[in-house]
């Protein structure tokens, strides 16, 4: 055997050296956070706390021999990303003993759907609000809204609306004369509360009190905002009573569509916005396509009604506009106009006589007074629907208080606490009156 060389000695020596120093380094690390207790990586502030940390070397203590020479053991090294994984686990089987745990919702209990407790009726609450049906409170409370509903049902023949009605029966007339050749249409786009619901609505009213059985000359169909043709002929099939109107593609609707219309007896069809937003018209470019096939066709006549923001759409489509009558206009009543304040006057009065003769007051307020009416045309810029709803806050804070007259004190609390409080006013008249 040679002798062995100082220079093999000393590399021999300097490996041996450099494979323990992990396991040194181990165990010291292991004493030091045993007596000073877990600690925690800055980067691991949002992970729950564990005693393993991410710099933790693991390493088997080498078997001890009779040799001196220590034989090194493999070192093994935990990644990242799998102690991550296994803190979570064991901070969740923690903190749910076992059931499962969201731990990115602060360790919150996933219970799930079958183990969550039913809401049960408290008898204390049941018996409170059967005491409540029988109390003084609850019969006034009958009491207003059986007045409140006898208001709001209440349609005046308001001379624009009539007017807007006549055209509308002057434009089914000649799809009548043209049938089977082109038709026109007619829009009515003016600000929400001027009426134009009402109008479609009482006008199919009428016409359906002249139709034969089975029969249904106008068709008053309601547009959602999504602005494709398949909600259009849905809400054509929805409202000639199809029990399937949402079923099949779009051109399997349109034809199913057309189909009902004719079989039907349609002789004008009405399209209303539903105005979810007030951003957004029903009226987009793939409606307004559909409309001019239906126009070209000579299926139906037309009536568009929306709010300002369908102008510009419609206008935007030069041949759909090419189709149309002039705009039917219900703008909102001006109190400096003799003949618009006297318009006004004279629906306010109506208003004022049919409350009485309905029974709802026994007594008329006084709202044909000139001042009286102009304070509630200032209010409510003009438009109905703005008066309609100030005098339903007003009649319900006379009922409440057992009275059967409208005062303008009523008048007055209404219109600070709807017309001041939903940004239709800016200030309140009748507190000067």
């Amino acid at each position: 055997m040679k002798p062995t060389s100082k220079i093999a000695t000393a590399a021999a020596a300097a490996a041996t050296t450099s494979t323990n120093a992990p396991e040194t380094e181990s165990r010291a690390t292991a004493r030091r956070r045993a007596s000073t207790g877990p600690t925690r990586d800055r980067r691991d502030t949002s992970r729950p706390m564990n005693p393993v940390s991410t710099e933790t070397v693991i390493a088997h203590e080498p078997t001890r021999g009779p040799s001196t020479a220590a034989t090194p053991e493999p070192t093994i090294t935990v990644d990242d990303s799998v102690l991550d994984e296994t803190q979570s686990r064991d901070a969740t089987a923690d903190a749910g003993g076992g059931r499962p745990v969201d731990a990115s919702k602060g360790g919150n209990l996933v219970v799930p759907d079958g183990d969550k407790p039913k809401e049960q009726l408290s008898p204390d609450m049941k018996d409170a609000f059967k005491r409540f049906r029988h109390s003084q409170l609850a019969q006034r409370s009958s009491r207003v809204a059986l007045a409140l509903s006898q208001l709001m049902r209440i349609r005046l023949p308001y001379p624009r609306q009539i007017e807007a009605m006549a055209e509308i029966e002057e434009l089914r007339l000649l799809g009548l004369e043209m049938r089977g050749e082109q038709q026109l249409a007619l829009n009515i786009f003016n600000r929400t509360g001027t009426g134009k619901s009402t109008i479609a609505s009482q006008y199919k009213l009428m016409r359906g009190d002249e139709d034969l059985p089975g029969v249904k000359s106008v068709v008053h169909a309601r547009l959602g905002t999504s602005g494709t043709a398949r909600d259009l002929y849905v809400a054509i099939m929805s409202e000639l009573g199809d029990g399937f109107a949402s079923a099949g593609t779009e051109p399997t609707l349109r034809r199913r569509a057309m189909h009902a219309m004719t079989d039907a007896g349609v002789e004008l069809l009405i399209l209303d916005e539903t105005q979810h937003s007030g951003q957004k018209s029903g009226f987009s470019r793939e409606v307004t396509a559909e409309l001019k096939i239906m126009l070209d066709t000579g299926r139906v006549p037309i009536v568009l009604l929306g709010t300002e923001a369908a102008v510009p759409l419609v206008a935007a489509d030069r041949e759909l506009s090419g189709r149309m009558f002039s705009p039917c206009r219900l703008d909102p009543l001006d109190m400096d106009d003799d003949d618009d304040f006297e318009l006004w006057q004279g629906f306010v009065g109506g208003l004022d006589t049919r409350m009485v003769s309905d029974g709802i007051v026994s007594a008329p307020a006084g709202l044909a007074d000139e001042e009286v009416a102009l304070a509630l045309g200032e209010v409510c810029d003009g438009v109905i629907g703005q008066l309609m709803r100030v005098m339903t806050m007003a009649l319900r804070n006379t009922v409440r208080d057992r009275r059967d007259v409208v005062s303008m004190g009523d008048v007055a609390v209404a219109v600070d606490e709807w017309s001041l409080e939903h940004g239709f006013a800016n200030s309140n008249p009748f507190r000067n009156l």
